[in-house]
């Protein structure tokens, strides 16, 4: 199986050793999957040759974090592949979440208002899913809220309104009009383990991970909820950590 790392930053040095950490879990559980970088300037070299449509509301952007997530649904589009935030660990190979459907999906815990989250995210390439993702983001480009503008509730509407789901965007299968198959896994799948704030579950969770019970083979990895989008002063060196890599 093929697969890419990408980068919005302008190296290909993951900042902080618990973010290499965590990324080294999903290349050693995920084997045989080639490793690609993007920084700003390739970024904007697959904007400029398959979608320049774009290019003036990239060129808007005045921070990173932004540019970063906008630039999800097009290499999701253009690559296929899985993405996964680096805060994101590993605990298994994920084939088996991803076998059998067309896009892969995690549903978002009751701490957001919207249905799904963008921190691990899986497609074939070419899906028209990433278009109307894409297409809403230059609607979305004067939104002072940085997840109103580039994140999560866009993913949702793009969602919403190709899979014609209400808000929620309940877990399962569900199929467009031309029978292509979204999974949506529910928390407790997948890669988030609990509900956000929901202390107990996170403090049990992070105690059998310590121990090294994890008897929870519905759940690939263990994304953390490091939420540094809120943490400017660090913008420049936490500007992207994901992973696509091209279902099969």
């Amino acid at each position: 199986m093929a697969g890419y790392d990408s980068y919005i930053a302008g190296t290909e040095q993951t900042p902080y050793v618990n973010l290499r950490a965590w990324r080294n879990s999903c290349l050693f559980y995920n084997p045989g999957w080639q490793a690609m970088f993007h920084d700003k300037t390739t970024s904007k070299a697959l904007l400029t040759e398959h979608y320049s449509w774009f290019l003036p509301t990239w060129d808007q952007y005045n921070t990173d974090i932004v540019r970063a997530d906008s630039i999800r649904p097009f290499l999701l589009h253009h690559y296929g592949g899985l993405f996964l935030d680096l805060d994101v660990s590993c605990f298994r190979n994920v084939s088996s979440f991803l076998e059998g459907f067309d896009v892969v999906l995690q549903q978002s815990t009751e701490y957001w208002d919207h249905g799904v989250i963008n921190c691990a995210m899986a497609s074939v390439p070419q899906h028209p899913l990433w278009l109307e993702y894409a297409r809403l983001l230059p609607i979305t480009a004067r939104e002072e809220d940085v997840l109103k503008r580039t994140g999560p509730p866009v993913l949702a509407k793009a969602v919403e309104k190709h899979f014609h789901l209400p808000e929620t965007i309940p877990a399962g299968e569900h199929k467009d009009h031309q029978s292509s198959v979204l999974m949506v896994y529910p928390v407790g799948q997948f890669f988030v383990a609990c509900i956000e704030n929901d202390d107990a579950c996170n403090q049990d969770f992070v105690r059998r991970l310590v121990s090294g019970d994890i008897p929870l083979l519905q759940l690939a990895g263990h994304h953390r909820f490091q939420h540094t989008w809120f943490k400017p002063a660090h913008e420049e060196n936490l500007v992207q950590r994901l992973e696509v890599k091209p279902v099969r």
